[in-house]
C-alpha cells in the first residue's frame, strides 16, 4: 500500500484578500495531484474531519491522519517550522518496497513567473527545497546491505502552486535527480493536471486531462475542512500597520557614521547614517521589517539603495516608504526621496499595460508592485528623484563617483557604482523593455555569463547580471579622521565582476590601498619617502 502524505502551506497575504480566494487556490492545487493521491483523498476524506492543533512560533499547524494518508497544514510558517514540516513529508517509509506519494500544496502570495513562495519573512525557492533534500539525504543515507540488495521505491513529490500554472522555477526540479533519502530517489512533478472537473484541455506540460481520480466534491470537502479548522485571521494580513512616530518623540541623530544591519529572512536590509544624511539599503520581505523601529526614529530618510530587483525587497519597501513619507508637518511637505537603482524606465514606471484578467490576484509582479508604490508616494506629495546606478564606463575603467552628500566642515559622501557597466547595455535595454511591458518573462530571463568561451557556455539570471554593487565612501573634512569605505554587494551579484570593477577604482584612489585610511598618515609617509636625503 502506498504511503500518501500532504503538506498544505498557507503563505503571506495582502490586506483585504478573502478566505474564498485561498479555498479556490487550494482546490485547484489539489486537483493537479497524481491519481494515487486523489484516489486516497476520495477514499479517506470522511475520516479527515478532526484536526490536531500543534501551533508553535506564531504559526498555526494542523494535522490529521488515517492509516493510509497524513495531512499537515502550516499557516504562515517560520523557517524552522517549514523545515520541520518538509522533513516529515520526505522522511523514508518503513520499508524499501513502500512507495511514497507526497505533495506540497501552496496558497498565498507568489512571485510571478518564478513561482517563489512568499512567506511572512522569507521566500521559499526551489534551491531551498533542494538544500533540504540534500540535508535529509545526509541524515538518512542508503542502508549498506551488500548481501541482500533491495530495490527501493521512489518518493514521488508533487508541487502544486496553481497561481502560476507553468510552475515557474520549480519545473527545473522535474526530470532530474534531486537526491535520494534513505535509498529512495526523490522524483518531482509540478502542476501537471492529472484530473479536473473542467472540460478536457491540454495542460502546460502538454498532457491532456484524464477522467477524475476522485470526485471534485471530495476535494471541496477537504478544503472546507482545512479552512474551517484554521483561526479566522489566517486569511488576513496579520501584521499590524506601521505607525509613524509622533513629531514630539525624540529622533535618532548620529554624531559619527553608523551602519546598522538587519537580517530580514530571505533578504537583508541596512541603514547607513552620517550626520545629516540617512540611506536605507534594501528592505527585506516582511510587512513589518525589523529595521522599522530604527528607520522610524530617523529625522529623515534621504535615499534608498536597491541593489537588486526581487520579491525579497517588495514587501518591506511597500510597507515602509509610504509611512516614512506620510508626514503632515509643514517643514517636510516637500520631502524628497532619492531612489538609487530605480525602475529601468523611470520616465514611465507608473504606466504599465493592464494586467491579465485571468491572472491570480495572489501573484506579485515586480514592475506592477513598484508602479503601485511610486504612485502612492507621489500622491502623498513625495518628490522622487531617480538616480540610475551604472558604472558609466567599461568594467576595467575607473567609475565616476555619485555625490550623495557634502557639507563644509563636515565631509562628503560618495557612491561608486561597480556594476552594471557599459558592457551590459544590451542587457539593460532588455530589462527596460520587459519592465515597460510588465512581462512575466522578466524574472526568468537569463543571459550568457560572458561573451567569450568558456563563460558564454553558461547562463545567469538577467536580473542577477544587472544587479547593482556599489562602494560608498565617507570622507571627513578633517584629514586626521579615517575615511570610511563600505561595499554593498547585491546577494545575486557575480563575484568576479565585482572584484574586477573594484580593482579599477583602487588603482585611482590611494585611500583604497590602505587597511585604515587616514589622509594625514599616508600623506606623511609619502612626504617622508620622497624627501631628499640629508647631507
Amino acid at each position: 500500500m502506498a504511503d500518501v502524505r500532504l503538506l498544505v502551506i498557507l503563505g503571506e497575504v495582502r490586506k483585504g484578500q478573502q478566505k474564498e480566494l485561498f479555498g479556490n487556490e487550494l482546490a485547484e492545487g489539489f486537483l493537479t495531484c497524481p491519481p494515487e493521491i486523489l484516489r486516497t483523498i476520495g477514499d479517506e476524506v470522511n475520516q479527515l474531519a478532526s484536526w490536531d492543533n500543534l501551533s508553535v512560533e506564531d504559526a498555526a499547524i494542523l494535522s490529521s491522519a488515517t492509516e493510509n494518508i497524513s495531512i499537515s497544514v502550516v499557516c504562515r510558517p517560520t523557517t524552522n517550522t517549514l523545515s520541520t514540516a518538509v522533513k516529515r513529508l520526505l522522511t523514508p517509509p518503513g520499508g524499501a518496497d513502500v512507495p511514497v506519494y507526497a505533495a506540497i500544496v501552496y496558497a498565498g502570495l507568489i512571485a510571478e513567473a518564478s513561482a517563489h513562495l512568499i512567506l511572512p519573512n522569507y521566500v521559499f525557492t526551489p534551491t531551498a527545497l533542494s538544500d533540504q533534500i540534500e540535508a535529509l539525504a545526509a541524515i538518512y543515507p542508503k542502508p549498506a546491505d551488500t548481501e541482500n540488495p533491495r530495490a527501493y521505491k521512489a518518493i514521488h513529490l508533487h508541487i502544486a502552486c496553481s497561481a502560476v500554472p507553468l510552475g515557474g522555477e520549480w519545473r527545473q526540479l522535474v526530470g532530474r535527480p534531486v537526491g535520494s533519502v534513505g535509498g529512495h530517489a526523490v522524483q518531482v512533478s509540478v502542476n501537471h493536471t492529472f484530473s479536473s472537473s473542467k472540460a478536457s484541455k491540454p495542460t502546460a506540460s502538454g498532457d491532456t486531462n484524464t477522467p477524475p481520480a476522485c470526485d471534485p466534491s471530495d476535494i471541496d470537502k477537504l478544503v472546507t475542512s482545512v479552512l474551517s479548522a484554521l483561526p479566522a485571521n489566517s486569511y488576513e494580513c496579520v501584521s499590524e500597520p506601521l505607525i509613524p512616530r509622533s513629531w514630539t518623540d525624540p529622533t535618532l541623530k548620529v554624531s559619527r557614521p553608523c551602519l546598522y544591519v538587519f537580517p530580514e529572512g530571505s533578504g537583508q536590509a541596512a541603514i547607513f547614517a552620517i550626520p545629516g544624511y540617512n540611506m536605507l539599503v534594501n528592505a527585506g520581505c516582511a510587512h513589518h521589517p525589523s529595521f522599522w523601529p530604527v528607520a522610524n526614529h530617523l529625522d529623515r530618510l534621504d535615499s534608498v539603495l536597491l541593489t537588486h530587483w526581487g520579491v525579497d525587497n517588495l514587501l518591506g519597501l511597500s510597507s515602509v516608504l509610504p509611512v516614512a513619507f506620510a508626514r503632515t508637518d509643514d517643514a517636510v511637505l516637500d520631502s524628497t526621496l532619492c531612489l538609487l537603482t530605480p525602475p529601468p524606465n523611470p520616465s514611465g514606471f507608473c504606466k504599465l499595460p493592464e494586467a491579465n484578467p485571468t491572472q491570480s490576484p495572489l501573484t506579485m509582479s515586480i514592475p506592477r508592485e513598484m508602479a503601485k508604490l511610486m504612485n502612492e508616494l507621489k500622491q502623498q506629495g513625495t518628490s522622487i528623484f531617480p538616480q540610475t546606478l551604472t558604472r558609466g564606463t567599461k568594467m576595467a575603467n575607473a567609475a565616476q563617483a555619485v555625490q550623495l552628500f557634502q557639507k563644509v566642515g563636515q565631509g562628503s559622501l560618495e557612491l561608486f557604482p561597480l556594476t552594471p557597466t557599459d558592457d551590459d547595455s544590451a542587457e539593460l535595454r532588455k530589462v527596460a523593455d520587459d519592465w515597460a511591458k510588465a512581462s512575466p518573462g522578466l524574472i526568468g530571463a537569463s543571459v550568457p555569463l560572458g561573451r567569450s568561451p568558456p563563460a558564454n557556455k553558461f547562463t545567469v539570471p538577467l536580473l542577477s547580471h544587472i544587479s547593482a554593487s556599489t562602494l560608498v565612501v565617507w570622507k571627513p573634512s578633517k584629514d586626521t579622521e579615517a575615511i570610511l569605505r563600505v561595499l554593498f554587494v547585491a546577494p545575486n551579484a557575480h563575484q568576479a565582476r565585482v572584484l574586477i570593477s573594484l580593482e579599477a577604482i583602487v588603482a585611482s584612489n590611494i585611500y583604497l590601498r590602505h587597511a585604515r585610511a587616514v589622509p594625514s598618515d599616508y600623506e606623511r609617509k609619502r612626504t617622508t619617502a620622497t624627501a631628499p636625503g640629508r647631507k
